[in-house]
C-alpha cells in the first residue's frame, strides 16, 4: 500500500510539473506572438511588456557566450540532479516532491528557451517592487525554492525541526525501530563471530521485532525491520512481511505489568 502511494505521489508530481512547463511554454509563445507591450501598471506594480533575455537574472553575463555556456551545462547538471533528488533522496516526502516538481518545470523552461532561441522570452515587468522583466518559470523557480526551504526546516516528519507534534512522535517512533533493527543485526553479529547458539540471535532479534517509544503518546507499535507502524494485535508486518510475537505487549498491558512491578 505504500509503494501504491508513493507511486501515486510521483506521477501526481510529474503532473504537476508537465502541467507547469506547458503553461509557461504556452505564455511565452503568446506573449511573443502579440508583442504585448502594456503602457501602464496595474495598481503600480505589474504589467506585460515582452522582451528578450540573452542572460540570466537583469540580463547578467549576456553579451558573454563563454560564460552563458558554463551557466548553461550548470542549469543541465541540476535539472538531472533534481530528478535524482526527486526519485531516490526525497522518495518518502511528498512536500518536498512537490517543490522539486515545481522548480524543475521552471527550470526546464528557461532552459529550453536558451537552448532553441539562444534567449529566455520575459513578458512580466515587475520593476516598480524592485525586480525586472520575468516570466511565470522565474516565478515557479522562485516560490518552490521558498517553500523547499521552509518545508524541509518544519514540515512533516522528516523536517529537520517538525513543528507538529504528531511529526515529532512519528520521527521518535521510526528512530525507535531503527535503533530495535541496528539492535537485532548487532546480536546477530556477535552469535556468527562467536558460534553462540541460533537461539540466542533469534530470542535477542524477537524481542526486539515490536518497540515503544519511552513516553510515546502513539497508539501503535512499530516494526523493527522496516519501521512500519503495527496495529495492536498484528500478527505480521504488512509492509516487509516480518513475524511479529504471538502476543505483542500494547500501551494498556505495558501499563499494567509496570504498575504491578511498582506494587
Amino acid at each position: 500500500m505504500k509503494r501504491y502511494r508513493q507511486r501515486m505521489i510521483a506521477l501526481g508530481g510529474m503532473l504537476a510539473m508537465f502541467t507547469l512547463l506547458a503553461v509557461d511554454l504556452i505564455t511565452k509563445a503568446w506573449s511573443e506572438a502579440v508583442n504585448i507591450r502594456q503602457d501602464s501598471y496595474f495598481l503600480g506594480l505589474v504589467r506585460l511588456w515582452f522582451t528578450t533575455n540573452p542572460g540570466i537574472a537583469f540580463g547578467i553575463a549576456g553579451d558573454n557566450p563563454v560564460a552563458m555556456a558554463i551557466i548553461t551545462a550548470v542549469v543541465i547538471v541540476m535539472c538531472i540532479g533534481i530528478a535524482i533528488a526527486y526519485f531516490t533522496l526525497f522518495r518518502q516526502n511528498a512536500p518536498v516532491r512537490f517543490c522539486l516538481a515545481v522548480i524543475e518545470a521552471g527550470a526546464i523552461g528557461n532552459l529550453i528557451d536558451r537552448l532553441s532561441l539562444g534567449y529566455v522570452r520575459d513578458f512580466v515587468d515587475v520593476r516598480p517592487v524592485g525586480f525586472g522583466v520575468c516570466n511565470l518559470a522565474d516565478f515557479f523557480i522562485t516560490f518552490g525554492i521558498v517553500v523547499l526551504l521552509f518545508t524541509i526546516l518544519f514540515i512533516g516528519k522528516h523536517a529537520i525541526f517538525p513543528l507538529r507534534k504528531k511529526w515529532r512522535e512519528e520521527a521518535k517512533a521510526e528512530e525507535t525501530a531503527r535503533n530495535a533493527k541496528r539492535e537485532a543485526e548487532k546480536a546477530r553479529r556477535m552469535q556468527n563471530a562467536d558460534g553462540a547458539p541460533a537461539d540466542a540471535s533469534a530470542e535477542a532479534e524477537k524481542s526486539s521485532v515490536v518497540q515503544q517509544g519511552a513516553g510515546s503518546s502513539l497508539p501503535y507499535a512499530v516494526c523493527a525491520a522496516c519501521g512500519a507502524p503495527l496495529k495492536e494485535g498484528a500478527k505480521f508486518c504488512t509492509r516487509c512481511g516480518a513475524a511479529l510475537p504471538a502476543d505483542p505487549p500494547s500501551q494498556e498491558d505495558a501499563r499494567r505489568d509496570g504498575a504491578g512491578d511498582g506494587a
